[in-house]
């Protein structure tokens, strides 16, 4: 479940503030992995929205990651076609 999940983390990260320095790189090795598997279940559920959107919907996601500003939808469809 993800949002147990983000709740164990969150519960490491502030165990972290409690602890001796004598595990602490024990804890930033725990902390590490904990980050890229929280990016991993993230990165699937990202994939798993994206794919249900329309080309025109991701095409405009992608010229707002681009930076584009002021932009009308011809743009975007024309973005979609590169």
């Amino acid at each position: 479940n993800e949002k147990e999940a983000v709740i164990q983390y969150i519960g490491l990260f502030f165990y972290c503030f409690t602890i001796d320095s004598s595990n602490l790189s024990y804890i930033l090795l725990v902390i590490y992995e904990a980050f890229n598997s929280l990016i991993g279940q993230l990165s699937l559920l990202f994939i798993n929205i994206i794919a249900t959107l329309a080309s025109r919907q991701i095409s405009f996601l992608i010229a707002v990651a681009d930076g584009v500003v002021n932009f009308s939808s011809k743009d975007i469809s024309i973005i979609g076609q590169t």
